[in-house]
């Protein structure tokens, strides 16, 4: 595996008018590439360039599982990206997506899981943005979700992989023997946020939790069986919105909030549906 030595920048294509130019650049060098895309070996610091300025958007964590390049829009508005941040199990690939504005100042933490989590790439379809993220799992399971950025939910959940093709189109299957990928079909951005045949959907399980009453506490960086290893944090307000990453069998919660994993114990967190 060839790895880097470079400090990793990358930019957009040119913008449209009027529209900022945007960087992307990660201070580690320790990197390599798959399938064009440069995978990260260490947790570092992501930044965006814009118009020569350089914003701080987070740190990447780089736990058990590497860290995949950013994403950028098409408009330059958004940056998506996933840190292994962990889910409190033994073997901890748990990962979050999270988009944020280009400039560091409002970031949407939208997805978690105990499973390894990739922001794919934005798709424009009908004046809406999507953005397609792939679910692998430690047992080669793969998954993937489409969000619409525009009304802030997902609008697909479905078994496998896509592929996009030169035609705008989708491959549509699965991984099989060696990791190949054995294509079922050819789908279109249509059927894609239809959800319609022959994709395979998966139960739509919530991705956030509202708190129930004040002063619920979150477990510092604990899982469902795992104890604390860091003191607790209280979330003071009710009905603060928090990102689930596992249900634990005993009716609680390990979620994300503000930077910090822990599980909410059962009664603390209502799940919203989508």
């Amino acid at each position: 595996m060839a790895v880097s030595v470079c400090l990793a920048l990358s930019y957009s294509a040119h913008s449209q008018s009027g529209r900022p130019r945007v960087g992307i650049k990660m201070d580690t060098p320790h990197y390599y590439r798959e399938e064009g895309r440069k995978i990260y070996l260490a947790s570092c610091n992501l930044y965006t360039i814009v118009d020569g300025r350089k914003y701080l958007i987070d740190w990447l964590v780089r736990g058990m599982a590497p860290v995949p390049e950013p994403v950028l829009d098409s408009a330059n508005n958004y940056v998506a990206y996933s840190s292994n941040i962990g889910c409190g199990e033994s073997h901890d690939e748990g990962m979050i997506v999270v988009i944020s504005d280009v400039y560091g100042k409002k970031k949407r933490p939208i997805l978690g899981s105990c499973s390894n989590l990739t922001p794919v790439r934005f798709l424009d379809y009908l004046d809406r943005s999507y953005l397609l993220i792939s679910e692998t799992t430690s047992g080669n399971g793969t998954y993937f979700w489409l969000y619409d950025v525009n009304s802030g939910e997902f609008v697909l959940h479905a078994y496998g992989h896509v592929k996009e093709l030169k035609d705008g189109t989708f491959a549509y299957g699965r991984y099989v023997g060696d990791y190949k990928f054995k294509r079922i079909g050819v789908v279109t951005m249509s059927a894609l946020v239809g959800r319609e045949s022959p994709l395979k959907l998966l139960t739509r399980y919530p991705t956030h939790g509202l708190t129930q009453g004040r002063n619920v506490e979150i477990s510092g960086w604990g899982g469902c069986i795992l104890p604390p290893t860091t003191p607790p944090r209280t979330i003071r307000r009710s009905r603060e919105r928090v990102l689930i990453m596992n249900e634990c069998s005993d009716g609680g919660y390990v979620v994300y909030w503000r930077g910090h994993r822990g599980k909410i114990t059962k009664g603390g967190l209502r799940p919203i549906k989508w």
